[in-house]
C-alpha cells in the first residue's frame, strides 16, 4: 500500500494523497477566496500610500502617512499565476480547456471543487505544498498590511566605525540615525523600533507624520483615521460638512474609491484641513 506523497506517513490506498491531506487541502483551498479579496481591497486602500521619494533635484519628497508593502502586491500576483498553472495543469492532464476565470478567488473556488482530482493526481504532493506555502504568504502579507508605518526611527545610535587617524587606521565611535522603518496597528500604546528598541508616543509619532504630508491628499474616510489616530476630534461628517460649507477645498475626485452611488470621493490636503482645525482650536482656546 503506497503511503501519502505529503510526507504525512499515512496510507494512500486511492489516490496520491491520504484523505486527511485532501480534506485539509480542500480546507485551505476553501479560505483562499475570502483572504484573497482581503488582499486585494488592503492593496487598493493603500494604493496612494508608499514611502518618501526623492524628487529630481535629489532633495526629499513628499512624506506619506501609510506605507503599502510591496510585497504584498507580489504574493497576490503569485497567487495568480500558481493557481491558474495548477488549473492548466489538472485540465491539461485530462485533455480539457481550461475555464476562463479573471481573478485568483474565482481559480481557488474552481480548484476546491476540484479538489479530489487533485487528490488523484501525481503531483498532487507538490500542489499540496505550494497552496499551504501560499495560502501562508498571503496570511503574513494581510498581516503586515494592518501595521500602519510611522515613519523612520530617528533615535541617534552611537556606532563602532573605522576611523583614519594621519598613517594609520583605528576603531571610533561614530553617531548615526537608526533609520528603520517604524510599524504600528491602530490603538497601540507605544510604538517600539524593532531594530534598536527605542519607543515612540504613537500619537506624537503620528502629528510628526502628518506635519511631514502636508501636501499628500486622502479621502473624507482617509483623513478621518489619521486625524483620530493622532489625537484629533474628527468625523468623516464633519469633514464632509466643512467642504459643503465652502471652509475645506476638495482639489479632485478619487480614481480608486467611490461612494455606495458609484460615485468618486473627494480628496482632501492633509495640510489644509491641519491648518482648519488648528484655527478652529485657537478660537476655542481664545
Amino acid at each position: 500500500m503506497s503511503t501519502c506523497a505529503t510526507g504525512c506517513g499515512r496510507p494512500a490506498p486511492t489516490a496520491v494523497i491520504c484523505p486527511a491531506c485532501t480534506t485539509r487541502l480542500e480546507r485551505t483551498l476553501a479560505e483562499l477566496p475570502n483572504d484573497l479579496r482581503d488582499l486585494e481591497v488592503t492593496i487598493t486602500r493603500q494604493a496612494n500610500a508608499g514611502r518618501p521619494e526623492s524628487t529630481s533635484h535629489g532633495k526629499p519628497g513628499t512624506v506619506v502617512l501609510y506605507d503599502p508593502d510591496a510585497t504584498a502586491a507580489k504574493v497576490a500576483d503569485q497567487a495568480r499565476t500558481g493557481l491558474s498553472t495548477w488549473i492548466r495543469h489538472l485540465t491539461g492532464q485530462r485533455g480539457l480547456t481550461p475555464p476562463a476565470l479573471r481573478t485568483a478567488p474565482a481559480m481557488a473556488i474552481w480548484l476546491t471543487h476540484h479538489v479530489q482530482a487533485i487528490a488523484q493526481d501525481e503531483a498532487a504532493g507538490d500542489c499540496y505544498d505550494r497552496i499551504h506555502e501560499l495560502h501562508r504568504a498571503i496570511r503574513r502579507a494581510i498581516d503586515n498590511l494592518a501595521k500602519r508605518w510611522a515613519g523612520p526611527c530617528t533615535a541617534r545610535l552611537l556606532v563602532a566605525d573605522l576611523v583614519i587617524a594621519g598613517p594609520g587606521i583605528g576603531i571610533g565611535v561614530v553617531e548615526r540615525e537608526c533609520g528603520a522603518d517604524l510599524r504600528t496597528r491602530p490603538g497601540a500604546k507605544v510604538i517600539r523600533c524593532d531594530m534598536c528598541g527605542a519607543e515612540y508616543s504613537p500619537v506624537e509619532r503620528i502629528r510628526w507624520l502628518m506635519a511631514k504630508a502636508r501636501e499628500q491628499q486622502g479621502t473624507a474616510d482617509f483623513c478621518a483615521d489619521a486625524f483620530t489616530d493622532a489625537g484629533y476630534s474628527v468625523t468623516v461628517k464633519q469633514i464632509m460638512d466643512m467642504r459643503r460649507r465652502g471652509r475645506l477645498f476638495s482639489y479632485r475626485d478619487s480614481d480608486a474609491e467611490f461612494d455606495r452611488q458609484g460615485r468618486a470621493k473627494p480628496l482632501f490636503l492633509i495640510g489644509d484641513l491641519l491648518d482648519l482645525l488648528a484655527r478652529d482650536r485657537g478660537k476655542v482656546s481664545a
